[in-house]
C-alpha cells in the first residue's frame, strides 16, 4: 500500500508530519495486513518533483524520513 500525500508549489503548503501520521493511522486501520510506504509529493519552485518516503511509525514525533528523491519529467515530442 503506497498512501500518498500531496502538496502544491505554494509556500504555503508544507509536508507535515501530523498529515503524515493522520495518514499512516488511517491506511493501518484500513488494511492492517499490508506492508506500508508512506509518500509525500510536492512540487518546488524550479519544477521538479519532490518525493519524500516516510517510515511507518504510531507518533508523528517519531516519524523519520527514509528517502527523498527529486524528478524532472520531460515531455517528449512525437515524432
Amino acid at each position: 500500500m503506497i498512501p500518498i500525500e500531496a502538496k502544491s508549489q505554494s509556500d504555503n503548503e508544507m509536508i507535515g508530519r501530523v498529515q503524515i501520521s493522520q495518514m499512516a493511522k488511517l491506511v493501518r486501520q484500513d488494511f492492517p495486513e499490508l506492508q506500508r510506504r508512506l509518500l509525500a509529493v510536492k512540487i518546488l519552485g524550479d519544477g521538479t518533483i519532490g518525493i519524500v518516503e516516510f517510515d511507518d511509525r504510531l507518533e508523528p514525533d517519531d516519524f523519520g524520513i527514509v528517502a527523498v528523491r527529486r524528478y524532472r519529467l520531460i515531455r517528449r515530442h512525437s515524432t
